[in-house]
């Protein structure tokens, strides 16, 4: 028996709801960054936006950036499931620590390391656990 990526019957419409999801996904995260935007930055003149480099990357983060987020994320959510992107949320974390321990020169802390390690194993044992339940159903 060949194991298969979706079920049949996956089509526009699981695709049209990864859409919704990482929709939904990127305006939580939009929402949750003003309020912490609205504690942290009280001075009304760091909200203000002039047209230099600073508002060039602010648009080619929110535009570039995110389509290319939707769009790879709905390549895998067609390709593997959701159950495989969503497994990959918490290795965003890890790899964040990394760059700013490489490029910031942040000092990662040996706790850090081991959650790094458990995060790893805990994804690999439910993508074997869902490659294992495809493969036997």
């Amino acid at each position: 028996m060949e194991c298969m990526a979706n079920p049949p019957g996956c089509g526009l419409q699981s695709l049209h709801c990864s859409i919704i999801a990482n929709h939904d996904d990127m305006l939580f995260r939009v929402v949750a960054i003003f309020f912490l935007d609205l504690f942290f930055a009280r001075n009304p003149i760091s909200w203000r936006l002039e047209w230099n480099l600073q508002l060039s990357t602010i648009a080619y983060c929110g535009v570039v950036i995110s389509a290319l987020a939707y769009y790879l994320q709905t390549w895998c959510i067609s390709y593997k499931g959701p159950v495989f992107t969503a497994m990959f949320s918490p290795l965003q974390v890890i790899i964040v620590a990394l760059f700013s321990a490489i490029s910031f020169a942040e000092r990662l802390h040996f706790g850090s390391l081991i959650g790094a390690f458990l995060i790893i194993v805990g994804l690999y044992c439910v993508l074997w656990g869902k490659k294992e339940r495809q493969c036997c159903c």
